[in-house]
Order: C-alpha cells, then sequence, then structure tokens
C-alpha cells in the first residue's frame, strides 16, 4: 500500500466518522494541506509503508525530534528534525487522527 493509496483511505475514514457537515470540510481541508508539516508527515508516513514498519515512533528531546521506523524489534532512526516543529507536527497527527490537541 503506498502513501498515495493510504491517504484518501484515511480521508475517507475520518470524513464517515466526522459528525457534522461542518467538521467534515475542516478535516477534508486539513487532510489535503500542501505546508512543510503536512509534507513531513506524508514523508514519515511514506517511508514506513516503503519500509513495512511495524510502528513509527516520535521521541522530542531537549533539543531535536527523532523519527524511528520499528519493524519488529528493529528500530532505525529515519530523520531527525529541529525541536521547532515538534508541537505542530504532533498537533497534525492529532488532528487527523480527530484526537483532542
Amino acid at each position: 500500500l503506498s502513501l498515495h493509496d493510504a491517504l484518501p483511505i484515511l480521508e475517507t475514514s475520518l470524513t464517515t466518522e466526522t459528525k457534522t457537515n461542518e467538521h467534515k470540510l475542516q478535516v477534508h481541508n486539513n487532510i489535503n494541506d500542501n505546508g512543510p508539516t503536512a509534507k513531513l508527515l506524508q514523508d514519515i508516513i511514506s517511508q514506513a509503508v516503503t519500509k513495512k514498519a511495524t510502528s513509527i515512533h516520535i521521541e522530542i528531546d531537549e533539543t531535536i525530534v527523532t523519527i524511528k521506523l520499528r519493524n519488529n524489534n528493529d528500530s532505525k532512526t529515519i530523520m531527525t528534525p529541529p525541536k521547532s516543529i515538534a508541537t505542530t507536527l504532533i498537533n497534525r497527527i492529532k488532528m487527523i487522527a480527530n484526537m483532542r490537541k
């Protein structure tokens, strides 16, 4: 399953589960955002799908964010973006997952 194939499934799932038309439109617009955080998250998910990762780990340190992919018991760092993106990245994940901030 490629990222290109996975995102529409996620989008459909989120749209189906929302309670109001206004919220459906907001979720749809946010998922299709092309900003730097959206692109970063798409890259993380794309790498996870390509490498058949069993999970994605986001570790926030004092100065950096470490993104790791786990495949069974093997964990590998795929990127270390600056800590300044941590809050935005986590909020984006929560928004897509329909979680509270």
